[in-house]
């Protein structure tokens, strides 16, 4: 089996920062006629500056949503997509990444299991989509939570690890995850606007950060009422774990 995929920092795997050129630095020496000029037209330039600056100001926090827009769908108490009964005894969350080849193979061999006991009425399943190894791992957590908006989250989420690419490969196009979605009946103008224009990327990279903060390092990682599990793994270790939370009767 693979390695699974670790975090080394959780701030820098899904951002660029963008430095500002430094300001050329005017000649040592100026002639009179120079500095008088300077001295007539440098307070104007810096009035137009800081009203330009507190427009720009305003605009921004006059529109946060462009910056971090939510889920529009309901979402899980810890902020991942909800599985079965929310009053189901044990708690199962899965932090996982659509790139991430141990995700899907713990999608094969232990996800029937989680359905099952999702059925039983003895678990909740909750799985956070994260983003640890690149930009594709954002653009196709943004389009399970577009999916999500209608209903699609767990058909999308399932066909994408069905249908999962090597990482950071370039697969997952925009033109791709347009696709999928239609594979799942995915049409509206709505959907595709919002993986076109990667509405929830701040969300995603938001939620990356969060699951670092809690710990969490590397995927996939799973948790039994709040516990990492790394027998969890697979399906007999989180079987046993859940036994060990919830005797069944």
């Amino acid at each position: 089996m693979s390695t699974r995929h670790t975090r080394t920092h959780p701030s820098k795997a899904t951002r660029s920062r963008n430095r500002p050129a430094s300001a050329k630095r005017p000649p040592a020496s100026r002639r009179r006629g120079s500095r008088s000029s300077l001295q007539v037209w440098g307070p104007i330039v810096l009035l137009v500056v800081a009203v330009v600056a507190g427009i720009a100001f305003q605009a921004a926090r006059s529109h946060p949503q462009a910056a971090q827009a939510t889920p529009a769908h309901a979402l899980g108490p810890n902020g991942g997509e909800l599985l079965g009964n929310p009053s189901a005894p044990v708690l199962v969350q899965e932090y996982g990444d659509f790139q991430c080849p141990v995700c899907g193979q713990w999608e094969r061999d232990v996800y029937p299991t989680v359905r099952r006991l999702v059925d039983q009425g003895r678990i909740r399943f909750e799985y956070h989509p994260i983003a640890f190894i690149g930009p594709e791992s954002v653009a196709a957590a943004n389009a399970a939570e577009a999916a999500g908006d209608e209903g699609k989250f767990w058909a999308y989420h399932d066909l994408l690890f069905a249908d999962q690419a090597p990482e950071n490969s370039g697969a997952l196009t925009t033109d791709r995850l347009l696709e999928l979605g239609r594979q799942v009946g995915l049409t509206s103008q709505q959907f595709q606007q919002n993986v076109t224009n990667g509405t929830y990327d701040n969300w995603v990279r938001q939620a990356t950060d969060q699951s670092s903060q809690r710990g969490v390092v590397q995927t996939p990682t799973v948790l039994v009422n709040g516990q990492q599990v790394d027998s969890a793994l697979t399906a007999q270790g989180l079987l046993a774990a859940v036994n060990a939370a919830n005797p069944p009767t």
